[in-house]
């Protein structure tokens, strides 16, 4: 049952409603989707290459799904198209990987701070801190009296 011409563009659209009702989380238009979705229905049997010259309209539906999605600006558009391909995966994991470090340093900044003010407390104060202190804490805290009294 493959269509083909005006009959082709009307099932392609229609696929482009659904596609456009059930959201952009849920069903992302894109050529490849969209192919994927037309045969698996049988409404079409040839490669992608069969929907190049319907662009257009796959390009208006998609541009209104983002916008829906509250993608508002080109730039988030295609920062959205690229994150699903293996060059935007692992740009994602490089900037993760980056945040992860910088919230390290930041994690062991506070540490330190928590440590330097546990040591003030236990001088001057008969509270004893160490279990006031979460297990993290607790380790890290004996590892520094470690390291300064060997």
């Amino acid at each position: 049952m493959s269509l083909q011409g005006e009959k082709l563009t009307q099932a392609i659209e229609r696929e482009l409603m659904l596609m456009l009702a059930s959201g952009y989380d849920e069903s992302p238009i894109t050529p490849v989707a969209l192919h994927r979705r037309l045969i698996t229905k049988g409404t079409i049997k040839g490669k992608l290459s069969s929907l190049s010259s319907r662009r257009q309209l796959i390009d208006r539906y998609a541009n209104l799904q983002m916008e829906r999605a509250g993608f508002k600006t080109c730039i988030e558009k295609e920062n959205s198209r690229s994150a699903r391909t293996r060059s935007g995966y692992k740009q994602r994991y490089e900037e993760a990987q980056t945040e992860i470090s910088t919230l390290k340093r930041k994690l062991d900044g506070n540490i330190s701070t928590i440590i330097n003010l546990v040591r003030y407390i236990e001088t001057t104060s008969p509270i004893p801190v160490e279990s006031l202190l979460a297990a993290h804490l607790v380790r890290a805290y004996v590892d520094k009296s470690d390291e300064i009294d060997p």
